[in-house]
């Protein structure tokens, strides 16, 4: 299992209360009291991202900033496309655009193009409440997870289908990027 992580500067204040490091205009650390958790939106959500690149990926982390839970799967040789794309940093398998992208998520690595990694993406699902998809229309179903037995596996499953020319239509089977996207709709 990869799992993306962040360091963030926290330390323990006299109280034992853990503080965050602020920086103020000078460029000095100053100790602030870290802020108390709040109910969000989605607390207590659980969501299944399978997307790749940016379009289902990120709105799971949008869901993660207002509490939801997401677990990141990603094929085992590589892990996502977009853990190369943009700057590199010192960690080998993550680039500043991945870190960004990825955050706030627990990262799983499953083969859904074999049977047991179909198998087992469906008990996954089944303990969740959304899936986040981005691949063309009918990549999920060759491989046997698409909606119809996700949700005989999970009845109250929400499934969210991001794709660059929809699910139906003459060019649902083509790529969508967001610069395609632009160039079709005459932003360009």
């Amino acid at each position: 299992m990869i799992e993306a992580t962040h360091e963030s500067s926290q330390s323990k204040s006299k109280s034992g209360r853990e503080d965050t490091q602020a920086e103020d205009p000078r460029g000095q650390a100053q100790d602030q009291p870290a802020e108390e958790p709040k109910d969000r939106p989605v607390d207590g959500v659980r969501i299944v991202d399978v997307g790749n690149f940016v379009a289902g990926p990120y709105a799971a982390s949008i869901l993660s900033e207002f509490g939801a839970e997401v677990y990141k799967v990603e094929y085992p040789i590589g892990g996502d496309p977009m853990r190369t794309l943009g700057t590199p940093t010192h960690r080998a398998d993550s680039t500043l655009f991945w870190l960004s992208e990825a955050r706030n998520r627990k990262s799983v690595t499953i083969n859904l193009r074999q049977p047991t990694g179909a198998k087992l993406f469906r008990k996954l699902v089944a303990k969740c409440d959304v899936v986040v998809e981005s691949f063309r229309p009918g990549t999920l179903a060759s491989w046997g997870v698409d909606w119809d037995v996700l949700s005989a596996d999970n009845p109250g499953l929400i499934m969210l289908s991001v794709t660059g020319y929809g699910q139906t239509g003459p060019l649902k089977h083509q790529r969508g990027f967001a610069t395609l996207a632009h160039a079709f709709g005459g932003l360009s």
